[in-house]
């Protein structure tokens, strides 16, 4: 039973993408290319939705539906796994891995967490604000690994100690997964979907978006949401509440310094590239990361021969979410080659006409339900 499902699940969407394919270039020619760019993009949700195919295979469909289907060739297809957003993409993984790998998130956490104070309200706050400032360069779920071992040492602690409700325990953990999301909004490389969107941006419109001008855009956005998140968080917890002391000092060791030395660098390339760009010509975010993990594979670990970031180390890239980069710019530029965007644009005028609070929930239900799967 569970192979027949599998295959069925397998199988679908292919068939259902031929059928639309053949079904536009026999009888309706003028539709044809919509419906052959939305057979692509059926296959590709379903499979990216059902999960019985891994994303990254998922996202090289594109590369042999396109030119198979005459919608697209291969090298307009190929360049779109190319894109300059995707190497700044994996350069800032690369250096969130070597963050990661010498424990500077950690430290960084437990003395954020140490400093904002020891009642109930200060620690809420500390997860929130940990939480946020960490996504702001590494992913959204590295982010919740790293806090919730503190989240833990607190809720065990405070409930042995103090025998309080579980009402500071849940905000506890709330306070991670708010963090972790609305700190990936101040910065491109905080979330994929930032990243997608800048891509998307320079393939269609043309339009480039740098580091610097997403930060003075997004930085604001997430500093409101955070402010409203403390205060929905700390609702009806008790000002004198006080939690113990349960996170020891730790200096920064020689290797952690050296990771950050660079970091730092490269952060301040990033945010002053608006005035380096008339000394330095071509000068990408990406030229920027991948400069500093040039720096990582220079410079040697203290009382070891090897670099700061190895081979090894890179090599636990997420490689299915960056195909899913060029996926998703693929199938993208298919459904606008194929005129489906513009059918949308009747639909969205149509929701136009509806009361703002009628688009507005249709759309976020429909966002909602198409990046949740």
């Amino acid at each position: 039973m569970h192979r027949k499902q599998f295959h069925f699940h397998t199988l679908f969407p292919p068939c259902l993408a031929a059928v639309l394919h053949l079904s536009g270039q026999i009888f309706t020619p003028e539709y044809a290319p919509s419906l052959t760019a939305l057979g692509l993009a059926i296959w590709m949700l379903y499979w990216w939705i059902n999960g019985t195919v891994s994303l990254g295979i998922t996202a090289l469909i594109p590369i042999v539906y396109l030119p198979v289907t005459g919608l697209s060739p291969l090298n307009e297809v190929s360049v779109r796994y190319a894109n300059p957003i995707i190497f700044l993409f994996l350069g800032g993984f690369m250096l969130a891995i070597a963050l990661e790998k010498h424990g500077v998130h950690t430290y960084f956490a437990q003395r954020i967490v140490k400093t904002i104070g020891l009642s109930a309200r200060q620690r809420i706050r500390a997860m929130l604000f940990s939480s946020a400032l960490l996504s702001m360069w590494i992913s959204n779920t590295a982010t919740a690994l790293i806090m919730l071992p503190i989240a833990v040492s607190f809720s065990e602690r405070s409930e042995l100690i103090l025998n309080i409700n579980h009402r500071f325990h849940h905000r506890l953990f709330l306070a991670i997964a708010a963090g972790a999301n609305i700190g990936g909004i101040a910065t491109l490389v905080g979330t994929p979907p930032n990243l997608f969107f800048a891509a998307f941006l320079q393939e269609e419109l043309g339009i480039s978006i740098a580091f610097f001008q997403w930060l003075i855009f997004g930085l604001p956005i997430s500093l409101i949401l955070l402010f409203f998140a403390n205060l929905l968080l700390q609702s009806g917890i008790s000002k004198t509440l006080m939690i113990p002391e349960t996170i020891e000092s730790k200096r920064l060791n020689a290797n952690q310094k050296k990771v950050l030395l660079v970091f730092g660098l490269v952060a301040f390339f990033w945010i002053a590239k608006p005035l380096l760009g008339s000394i330095i010509s071509n000068l990408h975010d990406a030229v920027i990361a991948f400069a500093g993990i040039l720096l990582l594979q220079i410079i040697p670990q203290t009382n070891k021969q090897s670099p700061m970031i190895e081979w090894r180390d890179i090599a636990k890239l997420p490689w299915d979410i960056i195909l899913l980069f060029g996926g998703g710019l693929s199938l993208a530029a298919a459904l606008q080659l194929g005129g489906v965007f513009e059918h949308l644009k009747l639909i969205s005028e149509l929701l136009g006409s509806a009361p703002a609070i009628v688009a507005i929930v249709a759309f976020c239900v429909v966002g909602i339900f198409l990046t949740e799967g």
